[in-house]
């Protein structure tokens, strides 16, 4: 009987941390909702505090220009903002403007 216990407890400890795992935390599970039936392929990465993560569609290799392109897209928008101009503004950029790398 006590071995009997002994091992029922060594099994239960064993998958206590995959139930806990495959549990979905609400902020994955407004993810996936967010990005359920759209025309796309999305995937989604999220990284608090440097320990919890969230991955979505991870298995998905995507290629990282629209990921360049966003940053670029965030700091435009930023520059805009602080020069007051509309996001409608067209902006001159010389070829001196740019830096080599």
């Amino acid at each position: 009987m006590q071995k009997r216990l002994i091992h029922l407890s060594i099994i239960f400890f064993l998958l206590c941390p995959a139930l806990v795992v495959a549990q979905s935390s609400p902020l994955e599970t407004q993810l996936k909702k967010a990005i359920e039936g759209k025309k796309a392929e999305i995937g989604i990465a999220v990284i608090i505090d440097g320990q919890d993560t969230i991955t979505i569609n991870n298995d998905i290799h995507y290629p990282m220009m629209s990921v360049f392109k966003f940053h670029q897209a965030l700091a435009l928008a930023d520059y805009m903002h602080h020069q007051k101009q509309p996001l409608k503004t067209r902006l001159l950029i010389k070829k001196s403007d740019l830096k080599p790398d």
